[in-house]
C-alpha cells in the first residue's frame, strides 16, 4: 500500500448497468475503472495480518470491497500445495485478485514474483508494483521501479504504481501505468499555497489519472477557504487537504504548534463543500490536536470534521503504534497517515497500516532528499574530477530530458505563434 493502492479516486465511469454499493463509504457515486474493467466499489483491500482465511474473508465481505491485494511472498495463492490457499476463500471469479511485490528491492525480483503470480492466476494482468529502496524507510527505488514497469508492460501486464512530485518523473510514471499522482506543490509546512503553478498545470494537463495536493490551512477564513477551493477544483486536482493548525503553520512533527478553534475549522470545511461543483472532489480534513490538545481531543475533532464534509481524515503526528491502531479504529470513513521519517510518528510497513484500516499512505520528503544527495554526488563528482563524467551511467541523457519536458512542443507553438 504505497500510496496508489490506496488513492481510490482513480477513474469515473458512466456505465449504467454497474450499481453503487449501498455503503457511502466503500463506494463512489461514479464506478472505477482500471484497465477497462468497472467496479462499485473504490476501497482497494489486503489480505495480510488476518488469523486465517475464514478471518480475511469476512473482512472482505463486510468491505464490500471487489479488488483484493495479495503479497505473493507472503500468501499463499497455489505455491506451496500443502497449505491452505487464498483462492479457496477469495476465488477470483468473484474478487478481482491484485498481486502486488511487497518485500521485492530489484526490479527482477519483482518481475519474477509477478510472473509467478499470472502463472498461478491463470494468466491474470493486473498487478501492483512496487520495488523498495531499502528496509529502514521502504521508500520506492524509482529506478528499479521504472524499469520494472517496462518490462512488464511489454510483458503484457496491467501495473499500477507510486512516485514522487517531480513533473517529469510524474510524467514517466504515468507512461508506464500510474493510476495516481500526489505532486508537492509548495514546501512542506510554509503555508504559502501553491509556489509553482506552472509545474502543477503540467502534471495536471500531461496526466490522465487524479492529481492531490496539499491544501493546507485554506489560506485565511471560510470565504479564502471556498476561493482555495474552487481554485484548486478549476485547476482539475482530484484532492486537497485541509488543516486545522493557525498561521503561521509548521510541519505537523514540529512543537509550539497552535489550532484554531473547531467552530471555526468546521465552518471552513462547509464552506469548502457548499463551494465545490465536482462530486468526485476529495476534501481530506487534517486535525494536529494530538500534540496541541491531547489523543481524546483529536479523535473529537476528526469526528466534527467528518460530520462537516469531509471525505478523508487525517490525525497527524500519532507517537506509537497504539495511537495508530486507536486512530484507526475510533474514526470512521476513508483515513490518511503521514509515514514522515524523522519524525515522532514510528514507521510501520504499509501492509500493516492497510491492515489496521488505512486507505492512504503519505511519505513526504523523501524524493526530496534524494534529490539534494544525488546532487551532492554530482557536485562531489565535478569538484574532484573537474566533470561529471562518472555520474552519466545516474542520469538521463540530454536527448531525454528533452523529450520528458517536451521541448519540442514548445518550439512548435512558439513557432506557430510567431510574428
Amino acid at each position: 500500500m504505497n500510496a496508489p493502492d490506496h488513492t481510490h479516486m482513480l477513474a469515473r465511469h458512466d456505465d449504467p448497468a454497474v450499481t453503487p454499493h449501498d455503503d457511502p463509504l466503500v463506494v463512489h457515486p461514479d464506478p472505477l475503472v482500471i484497465a477497462g474493467r468497472a467496479y462499485r466499489s473504490r476501497l482497494l483491500v489486503g489480505t495480510g495480518k488476518y488469523k486465517d482465511f475464514n478471518e480475511t474473508r469476512a473482512a472482505i465481505d463486510a468491505s464490500g470491497a471487489e479488488i483484493v491485494t495479495v503479497a505473493i511472498r507472503r500468501t499463499n495463492i497455489g505455491q506451496n500445495a500443502n497449505e491452505p490457499s487464498l483462492l479457496d476463500y477469495l476465488p477470483p471469479s468473484q474478487f478481482t485478485l491484485l498481486p502486488n511485490t511487497a518485500g521485492c528491492y530489484t526490479a527482477d525480483d519483482a518481475v519474477r514474483t509477478l510472473k509467478l503470480a499470472r502463472e498461478l492466476l491463470d494468466g491474470h494482468r493486473l498487478v501492483k508494483l512496487e520495488v523498495l529502496g531499502d528496509t529502514h524507510t521502504l521508500f520506492p527505488n524509482v529506478r528499479e521501479t521504472i524499469r520494472a514497469a517496462e518490462t512488464l508492460i511489454k510483458d503484457g501486464f496491467d501495473v499500477m504504481v507510486y512516485t514522487s512530485d517531480d513533473p517529469i518523473i510524474a510524467r514517466e510514471l504515468e507512461a508506464v501505468g500510474c493510476v495516481a499522482i500526489m505532486p508537492l506543490a509548495s514546501l512542506i509546512g510554509s503555508g504559502m499555497g501553491i509556489l509553482n503553478p506552472w509545474n502543477l498545470k503540467l502534471i495536471i494537463e500531461q496526466s490522465k489519472v487524479p492529481v492531490l495536493v496539499d491544501a493546507d490551512h485554506g489560506y485565511g477564513n471560510a470565504l479564502n477557504a471556498q476561493a482555495a477551493a474552487r481554485a484548486f477544483e478549476r485547476a482539475g486536482v482530484a484532492a486537497f487537504h485541509l488543516e486545522d493548525q493557525s498561521f503561521p503553520k509548521k510541519c505537523g512533527h514540529y512543537d509550539d504548534k497552535s489550532l484554531v478553534p473547531v467552530g471555526e475549522m468546521v465552518q471552513k470545511l462547509k464552506a469548502v463543500r457548499d463551494a465545490l461543483h465536482d462530486p468526485d472532489f476529495v476534501v481530506i480534513a487534517r486535525t494536529d490536536a494530538i500534540a496541541v490538545e491531547g489523543f481524546a481531543a483529536a479523535i473529537d475533532r476528526a469526528s466534527a470534521y467528518r460530520e462537516a464534509g469531509a471525505d478523508m481524515l487525517f490525525v497527524e503526528a500519532p507517537t506509537s503504534e497504539a495511537e495508530i491502531a486507536a486512530i484507526a479504529k475510533s474514526v470512521s470513513g476513508w483515513k490518511l497517515i503521514n509515514m514522515f521519517e524523522g519524525g515522532k510518528t514510528p514507521l510501520l510497513p504499509v501492509a500493516r497500516l492497510e491492515a489496521l484500516g488505512y486507505h492512504l499512505v503519505i511519505i513526504p520528503s523523501d524524493t526530496q532528499r534524494a534529490a539534494i544527495k544525488g546532487m551532492q554526488r554530482v557536485l562531489a563528482a565535478i569538484g574532484r574530477d573537474g566533470s561529471a563524467a562518472s555520474m552519466r551511467a545516474d542520469m538521463v541523457s540530454f536527448k531525454e530530458r528533452e523529450a520528458l519536458v517536451d521541448t519540442a512542443g514548445y518550439l512548435d507553438r512558439s513557432n506557430r505563434y510567431a510574428s
